[in-house]
């Protein structure tokens, strides 16, 4: 048998990197003395080794057929197993032999492409895997190709083949037997399904795959998961190979496997750590320092406000706006803190800030660490008893508890040894009733150390203890009384949601009704000084009323409550008892209310709800309609319910369409809420309907009517050709001066030069204010007059 020159050389090469390559690198140095500068062996040594080879081992490999083909990759490739043949023919014994130095595959070589030496001899009775051209050549005579043996001989030999080109790993040997059955399925189709029975199963395993995923991430605190983590998780750490994932149909690509494979971040550190650590850029001037430094600042200007709001939790007393997509175990609702000053004023008024960070960052500091802090706002239309009782009555108690401590303290230094100083209470008046118990039984209950003491007791008990449960006393019932006003508030607003979700009986209908602020005409695109003293005087009074009652299809299992509005306009102002009675009796026409069931009516607790002419009315409504009405009154001041923004939409609409036309009359403001109505019904079909109706009560009322004085110029005609005006006779008596260089309106050019200059002037007026907080004043006139230089060479440039 002969062997080309490219399979010498893989001989060759499979020498030296066998365990005895270092004793062959030894015996070429030796027969050819010299000493190689770049490669391991020079290039006579290379000859020498070469030589030997092809004289000696080759024709003895060939004599113990211990040379077996490549058939997988389809080339001429050696497999060396006789590794005494090899150290005979290059005149080394097996004594000398190392010991073994390279157990694994060289690197960039698959397992069971290395050329290995086996440590025993190739017996003759295991028969070697034929080559290509030997199989053809053996096809002579008979036509019959050459078998192994019997099937268990065969199957032996196969797989202790497949354990030596494995080289006992587990991982190659479900390779090489997996592309093994590959190849089969060309000719045999069908023939993999019922072999790689044992082969993982996607679906399995991708669910228990996923679901560590996800609980790793829920874990570390995120809620969204990076495509790294899923391909790091889906490969099984890298164990899968890419080309049976994009077989399944997961697809990765060799980048982003790449940077899987080298970075392996998931075994050293968390996921955050490592996002951290690729954050690039300039170092932070968020210090601890500017972050205190901030806060005293914030909590200097800013009082708790009555709103709570959702934060982003990321260190104690730092939080920042709500991630969209954030975890929400780090979400967290706290009451927002209302700024006294605007952000731009605070660090203006703050020169140890304005040293550390800039304007700017400080806008975007109060956004990621502080967003607890948010710009105050005024509260409108507060209950008068509530601001009395948060403003007046809870710090007047404070002041006088602290005073009555003090007091007792004096006279009985001991005497609130036994106070629960840290307790805290769930509400002022709990806590003036505790104050009020101590004090009456402390006679009782620590009458040993009074008189232990040493004290004048009836100067504690008559002139101190007795003037104190006094005044306890009456700052209890007072604060009893106003948080009953408050519970009852909320009693009554729980109620009525409580009846319109899901509480209404089917047969029954619920209304509620209140007045909206007067509605001010004329108004429209362009108002004229006319229109804006007509508007002092000329009102239209809205009533608006929502009715809740069960839809067709509503069962009692599954209740279906719809609500509608019915809002109506008149020119008649007042707001009185016989007024909210007409306009009650209109809702029940319109709305087709049935006379089955309770009729429940609530409205706040006002004088033109709550008299003798609405009980009355009320009373002739029952006997009418054959129906009982319930009659619910809001608490005194705390009237917001479902129609305040109600009202605030209509004011919206009534703002909108007056930016489109004018509205002049109450038939067109009509017109124009009924056309917002139909829009915003045609974006949502399935919500509320809306009404809308101009009433008039009849000519006996016409004196309380919305009136207008003074010339109507929007309802004018204009003035003839022929006629003159006031303008025409001041034209005539000042056409003989001259007139300067202005046109009637101004053209484009002319307004962009009068932006351009006050932009000049808004930015000489900054400078100047940064200036002065520098703390280098300017002098009045050069700044002037720089000023006005300034203004005349910017507005040179523009033109």
């Amino acid at each position: 048998m002969s062997l080309s020159a490219k399979a010498l050389y893989a001989v060759q090469k499979a020498a030296l990197e066998e365990e005895i390559g270092p004793l062959a690198i030894a015996e070429a140095r030796t027969q050819c003395p010299g000493e190689a500068k770049r490669a391991v062996l020079t290039k006579a040594q290379n000859t020498w080794l070469y030589n030997e080879l092809r004289k000696n081992y080759v024709p003895q490999l060939v004599e113990a057929d211990s040379i077996y083909y490549n058939h997988w990759a389809g080339k001429e490739e050696m497999v060396l197993r006789n590794k005494p043949l090899l150290m005979a023919s290059l005149g080394l014994s097996a004594s000398s032999a190392a010991p073994a130095l390279i157990t694994a595959k060289p690197p960039g070589l698959p397992q069971w492409k290395a050329l290995t030496a086996a440590t025993e001899p190739q017996t003759s009775a295991k028969k070697p895997v034929q080559s290509k051209a030997k199989a053809r050549s053996s096809k002579t005579g008979a036509g019959k190709k050459k078998h192994f043996g019997k099937k268990r001989f065969a199957m032996k030999s196969l797989a202790d083949r497949l354990l030596h080109f494995s080289g006992g790993s587990i991982a190659e040997v479900c390779r090489f037997v997996t592309r093994l059955v590959t190849k089969l399925e060309t000719s045999c189709p069908g023939v993999k399904a019922q072999l790689l029975k044992d082969e993982p199963v996607v679906d399995n395993q991708l669910l228990q795959t996923l679901g560590a995923l996800r609980s790793e991430a829920v874990q570390q605190g995120f809620q969204s998961i990076s495509i790294a983590d899923l391909d790091r998780r889906m490969s099984f750490e890298g164990q899968w190979p890419r080309q049976f994932l994009r077989k399944h149909g997961y697809s990765i690509g060799k980048r982003a496997w790449a940077t899987m494979q080298s970075q392996q971040f998931v075994n050293k550190r968390s996921r955050k750590d490592w996002e951290a650590s690729r954050k690039g850029g300039a170092p932070t001037k968020i210090s601890d320092h500017v972050l205190q430094l901030t806060r005293g600042v914030l909590e200097a200007n800013s009082k708790q406000g009555s709103k709570v709001g959702r934060v982003h939790q990321r260190a104690a007393g730092i939080m920042g706006q709500p991630h969209r997509r954030g975890s929400q175990a780090q979400e967290v609702v706290v009451h927002e803190q209302s700024l006294l000053k605007t952000p731009g004023r605070l660090w203006e008024e703050h020169p140890q800030l304005r040293q550390h960070i800039s304007r700017t960052r400080f806008y975007s500091l109060l956004k990621s660490h502080f967003a607890q802090y948010r710009l105050g706002q005024r509260c409108t239309d507060v209950c008068t008893h509530c601001q009395t009782y948060y403003q007046q009555i809870i710090p007047r108690f404070r002041k006088d508890w602290k005073d009555l401590q003090n007091q007792l303290i004096a006279v009985m230094p001991s005497y609130f040894a036994h106070w629960p100083a840290d307790q805290t209470y769930e509400t002022v008046q709990a806590e003036a009733a505790a104050a009020v118990a101590y004090v009456s039984s402390h006679c009782e209950n620590y009458r040993q150390e009074r008189a232990a003491a040493g004290i004048d007791r009836l100067q504690l008990r008559s002139f101190t203890e007795a003037p104190a449960l006094v005044l306890l006393r009456g700052h209890r019932s007072l604060l009893r009384s106003y948080e009953w006003h408050m519970v009852c508030a909320n009693r009554q607003r729980t109620n009525f949601e409580k009846l319109v979700e899901a509480a209404l009986p089917i047969d029954a209908t619920c209304i509620c009704f209140d007045w909206k602020e007067k509605v001010r005409l004329p108004c429209g695109p362009s108002e004229s000084s006319d229109s804006w003293h007509m508007q002092q005087r000329y009102a239209i009074a809205v009533y608006g009323s929502v009715v809740y009652k069960h839809a067709p299809d509503s069962t009692a299992e599954r209740p279906k409550i719809q609500h509608n509005y019915f809002i109506y306009l008149t020119e008649i102002r007042e707001q009185t008892a016989e007024a909210a009675n007409n306009m009650f009796n209109f809702v029940l026409d319109d709305a087709n209310v049935p006379r089955t069931g309770t009729l429940h009516l609530f409205s706040d607790c006002g004088p033109h709800y709550r008299s003798a002419a609405n009980l009355a009315h009320y009373a002739q409504l029952c006997v009418q309609r054959q129906q009982p009405i319930e009659v619910s009154y809001w608490a005194e001041q705390h009237g917001k319910s479902i129609l305040d923004a109600c009202f605030g939409r209509i004011s919206a609409w009534v703002r909108e369409q007056s930016l489109l036309y004018p509205i002049l009359t109450i038939d067109q403001l009509v017109t124009s809420l009924q056309k917002a109505a139909a829009a915003a019904m045609q974006s949502d079909p399935r919500g509320p309907r809306w009404s809308f109706r101009a009433v008039d009560y009849g000519a006996d009322v016409a004196w309380l009517r919305a009136y207008m004085e003074g010339p109507r110029s929007w309802d004018l005609p204009p003035p003839d050709p022929s006629s003159t005006t006031v303008l025409c006779r001041k034209y005539e008596a000042q056409k003989h001066r001259q007139n300067p260089a202005f046109r009637p309106i101004r053209t484009f050019h002319e307004k962009v030069l009068a932006r351009a200059q006050k932009a000049a002037k808004d930015k000489k007026r900054l400078l100047r204010k940064l200036e002065a907080l520098r703390g280098d004043p300017v002098d009045a006139s050069s700044s002037s007059s720089s000023s006005s230089s300034s203004s005349d060479s910017s507005t040179e440039s523009e033109q």
